[in-house]
């Protein structure tokens, strides 16, 4: 992977200076990825996708409604400036966020997963990391569009390093906000990356998002449903995460033992019962002595509908089951995706699936 990294990433500093990376990885997964494309056959329905930047410079990819921007006789300042200087005239970012989710469907949204090697300053922890905590990184000082007063023409660098010299990468930020925890940014001005490296390979970990099991489970007679249950040992002294639809407080003590006919958590002001979406199932402790707490995890049911004779999708979310016949990965599938693409299972839990008749481990 490095040595291909490093042949695609040499392509020189010339030419024109309004750079477009996000203009080019919609091209390249869009159009070139059509039949007869340069990358035909690149994208499959049931593959993560990754897309990474390397740049020290913000996306310029104009706007074809703003052609001024080529003008070199229009009042916009030097080349090399006006892109940064005039966002206006720029693609808007929404439209390149709608191109990206686009290569996946609404339900595979899970399996985008973006990297930025980009010119966030390296000492400032408000740039660096995942999309949903970069709130605050457009306000710090560098990261702000400015001339630089010794040589307009030029913009003031918003990191440098014996490596690298760059500049705020504002529209790349706005990008990661926009993909929340699936988008991971560093500084390309970083001696090293290896929180990126090792960011991402997390992050693909995270996002493969259910079990491939050995064989199918059978349903029940009538129900697109196993009789099985999927429960998560979480590390260390982690909680399991509380319902508000469906708090702790109205559900009775439950244990792994009674998982397939737990007492009923039922909503004290309108009698009925509910499901919530982690239940605690108290504590077990391992044979190293360390205690670890158990939830079981809620089950989409999907409803058969007996004229077709074929399966629906979850009706809640939840954990549901693919049999190979169903599953693009060609195995009987447990999906363990949430609706918004996050999994549902904490980092380091252990999963276990307890069926009527197998208990399966992963």
């Amino acid at each position: 992977m490095a040595h291909d990294v490093g042949c695609l990433a040499a392509l020189g500093t010339a030419g024109c200076p309004y750079e477009q990376p996000l203009a080019t990885m919609v091209r390249a997964l869009t159009d070139e990825a059509a039949a007869g494309g340069c990358n035909a056959g690149l994208l499959r329905d049931d593959a993560l996708l990754l897309m990474l930047w390397i740049t020290d410079e913000d996306d310029g990819s104009p706007s074809a409604e703003h052609p001024e921007l080529f003008d070199p006789d229009a009042p916009l300042g030097a080349p090399d400036v006006r892109a940064a200087l005039h966002p206006e005239l720029l693609e808007p970012i929404d439209t390149f966020v709608t191109a990206l989710r686009r290569v996946k469907s609404p339900l595979d949204q899970d399996k985008l997963v973006f990297g930025m090697i980009v010119g966030v300053p390296a000492g400032a922890p408000a740039c660096i990391g995942t999309g949903d905590r970069l709130e605050s990184c457009l306000g710090v000082p560098a990261m702000q569009v400015q001339p630089d007063p010794s040589d307009p023409s030029r913009l003031l660098p918003s990191c440098s390093s014996a490596h690298a010299v760059a500049y705020p990468p504002r529209r790349f930020v706005e990008l990661a906000q926009r993909f929340g925890s699936s988008a991971l940014v560093t500084s390309v001005c970083a001696d090293e990356w290896p929180e990126l490296g090792s960011g991402i390979t997390e992050k693909l970990i995270e996002r493969i998002p259910g079990l491939c099991l050995y064989h199918d489970l059978p349903p029940s007679a009538g129900q697109c449903d196993p009789d099985c249950v999927v429960i998560e040992t979480l590390l260390g002294d982690r909680t399991c995460a509380d319902d508000p639809a469906c708090p702790a407080a109205w559900c009775p003590p439950a244990t792994a033992e009674d998982v397939h006919s737990p007492p009923p958590c039922t909503d004290p002001s309108t009698g009925l019962e509910c499901r919530p979406f982690k239940r605690d199932l108290g504590v077990v402790t391992d044979f190293g002595g360390t205690v670890h707490r158990q939830c079981l995890l809620r089950h989409a049911t999907r409803s058969f509908d007996a004229a077709l004779g074929t399966c629906g999708l979850p009706e809640d979310e939840g954990w549901f089951y693919l049999p190979t016949e169903e599953s693009y990965d060609g195995c009987a599938w447990i999906s363990l995706s949430r609706r918004d693409g996050e999994s549902m299972v904490d980092p380091g839990s252990r999963v276990t699936i307890r069926c009527a008749t197998t208990t399966c481990e992963e």
